[in-house]
């Protein structure tokens, strides 16, 4: 993974491609595979969520969020 600074601040991640001409059996790859099953769950995790996120106090948005709220399912 790769994370990369925004002008917000945020930081973005982003799979990291690296082109490799060499290879070995000999390698572990189980850190990957967490990695990768980690990822899932939190994917899963906010898919199936019922939660919706919120803006904080003084926020610009958070009048606009306020007054949708009845447009939402209820949780």
């Amino acid at each position: 993974m790769v994370f990369l600074p925004v002008a917000n601040g945020l930081m973005v991640i982003w799979p990291a491609i690296i082109s490799c001409d060499a290879w070995s059996a000999s390698w572990d790859l189980r850190g990957a595979a967490e990695d990768a099953a980690a990822l899932y769950e939190v994917g899963r995790s906010l898919a199936f969520s019922r939660m919706w996120p919120s803006w904080k106090q003084g926020s610009e948005f958070k009048a606009i969020r306020d007054r949708t709220e009845a447009q939402r399912p209820a949780l």
